[in-house]
């Protein structure tokens, strides 16, 4: 799939996909805290992201530079990764996504969410 980088294909049982932005919508960060505090606490495996390159206008949204223990410069630029959590029961399952609201091309962004989402026959969608 374009623009899409993955590290894994998870097994998923009919799962629902939880969806949180950071920018304008994501008022005092509420919503991708709460998707994030869920990744760590499940715990979620990250098995995909997506490139900012297409989607992001870098005046805009800027990447945060960081001076790393070694002295070098760490650039992280904008996220949008995809979770999978496997239920203890196995009878439905999460697949999570915390990205960042995208500049540009949000049809063709829009399209990447919605075919992980059929790749992974998601039946239920909810966007924080």
């Amino acid at each position: 799939m374009e623009y899409v980088e993955f590290t894994g294909s998870p097994n998923l049982q009919s799962p629902i996909m939880l969806i949180a932005f950071a920018g304008w919508p994501d008022a005092a960060e509420g919503a991708t805290e709460a998707l994030k505090y869920l990744t760590r606490k499940l715990p979620a495996h990250k098995f995909a992201s997506i490139d900012p390159e297409e989607f992001y206008v870098f005046t805009e949204n800027r990447p945060v530079t960081r001076v790393n223990f070694r002295g070098e410069r760490d650039i992280t630029w904008p996220v949008n990764d995809f979770y999978a959590y496997r239920s203890a029961d196995h009878k439905q399952d999460l697949l999570i996504f915390v990205g960042t609201e995208p500049n540009l091309k949000w049809r063709t962004f829009s399209r990447i969410l919605a075919d992980i989402a059929d790749d992974y026959d998601v039946n239920k969608v909810i966007m924080l």
